[in-house]
């Protein structure tokens, strides 16, 4: 405990920075996604510049806190970066980052939005974790609808055409900057046990890595070694007639940043539940993809998962109208968050009946005081294990290697 105390700081005019009207140094390039706009903010002066095209630009030396924007204005990346004269402003950091190098060079390129697919508009958001979701999800989703995506279809990654009825495969994309990176995978479930199987380089896709696994349907542990890392385990979900898409990319300091996703087996969606499978047609589904995967990483990050999803499409969501059924998970452990529990008796209604295999049924049935539903298999979701109590006399691994700053249920150092 501290007691209370007073700071008093002075500005010292004789050390500042110059003001953007002074001084002006020029710099060879700002690179700006097409569609996108980076704003600069000084952060001696507090000085505000906003840019929305590629172009030479004169701006001080200094530090700058810059902020990217997607064409509707949400905010997809945000850094700090010292700048010097004659310096490229590229906060989307492509420049040493193969794997991202490797995708973009196989699409169109407008300003650096990249071209996924006619039915998707252009993608100026950097993340690679969403470029993963749209290359895996494109090869699982193809053929629902008739839709061929034929971008995506050239890339060397795994073909899911042979899949047979009942099939519940699960499919892992990672990239690496370090383009000799190890990976290996292991999934588990109490009755099947598999040994370590490394992931492979998808052809000449440079920092990628892939991995494709067989699975009976129901709930897995998922882990993962990156190099002499120790492993890392996520709690994941196969269903029969649905590819478990997982993809895993690594933050600055080395720690896995994963997101999964159940996507239908795109020749294989007539055998999904005739409901469900009427709620395919007609949809924008590598939208929806996207979409998910900019609101998995909204809720790992706290952030309100509305700004990523139209109002209508969250409506959608809670009621049922989405091929996911992690999708219905994440918006209402959103709701619960955000202290808006009105809808959440028929999301927890809608996912009972539709997605009865889904362990984190029990969990929200729970949160949203529907009864005390029996604890199943572990919850995907970090959230739904504070819906039981002594949850460390049921958790499958040890709940004081639980990674608390995951949305997923997982542990570090733990396999």
């Amino acid at each position: 405990m501290l007691d209370d105390a007073v700071l008093t700081f002075q500005f010292d005019p004789a050390t500042s920075a110059p003001t953007l009207g002074e001084s002006m140094r020029t710099f060879s390039d700002i690179v700006v996604p097409g569609g996108a706009s980076i704003e600069l903010h000084e952060l001696v002066t507090g000085e505000r510049q906003v840019f929305r095209n590629d172009m030479p630009r004169a701006v001080p030396d200094g530090r700058y806190a810059t902020i990217l924007r997607d064409r509707d204005n949400r905010v997809v990346k945000s850094d700090v970066v010292v700048v010097g004269a004659g310096q490229v402003i590229d906060v989307t950091g492509w420049s040493n980052s193969p794997p991202r190098t490797t995708i973009a060079t196989r699409l169109p390129n407008e300003q650096g939005a990249l071209s996924f697919s006619e039915t998707l508009a252009r993608v100026s958001d950097p993340d690679l974790g969403i470029w993963l979701a749209l290359l895996g999800g494109g090869k699982i989703l193809n053929g629902i609808d008739q839709r061929t995506y034929s971008k995506i279809g050239a890339f060397p990654l795994h073909d899911f055409g042979a899949e047979v009825p009942g099939s519940s495969p699960l499919y892992l994309l990672a990239g690496f900057d370090d383009p000799a990176t190890r990976l290996k995978v292991g999934v588990s479930t109490p009755e099947q046990v598999t040994i370590w199987t490394d992931a492979t380089q998808p052809g000449d896709l440079i920092g990628i890595r892939e991995c494709y696994l067989q699975r009976s349907a129901g709930s897995q542990l998922v882990s993962l070694r990156v190099g002499d890392a120790a492993a890392y385990t996520v709690a994941s979900l196969t269903s029969q007639n649905r590819a478990t898409l997982m993809t895993l990319t690594l933050d600055e300091d080395g720690a896995p940043i994963v997101s999964q996703y159940l996507l239908p087996l795109g020749r294989l969606a007539g055998n999904l539940d005739p409901f469900i499978a009427s709620q395919l047609a007609g949809r924008n589904h590598l939208s929806d993809v996207k979409m998910l995967a900019q609101s998995v990483r909204a809720f790992r990050n706290r952030r309100d998962i509305s700004t990523s999803f139209p109002e209508f499409a969250l409506e959608n969501v809670l009621y049922a109208k989405w091929v996911d059924p992690i999708t219905p998970a994440l918006a209402a452990y959103e709701l619960i968050r955000r202290g808006r529990t009105q809808s959440l008796a028929e999301v927890v209604h809608n996912l009972t009946t539709y997605f009865p295999e889904l362990p984190d049924d029990a969990a929200l049935a729970r949160l949203a005081g529907l009864g005390d539903a029996p604890y199943r298999p572990t919850p995907l979701f970090l959230d739904g294990l504070r819906a039981f109590e002594h949850i460390e006399q049921k958790l499958p691994l040890p709940a004081a290697n639980l990674d608390y700053t995951s949305p997923w249920t997982a542990w570090r150092e733990a396999r």
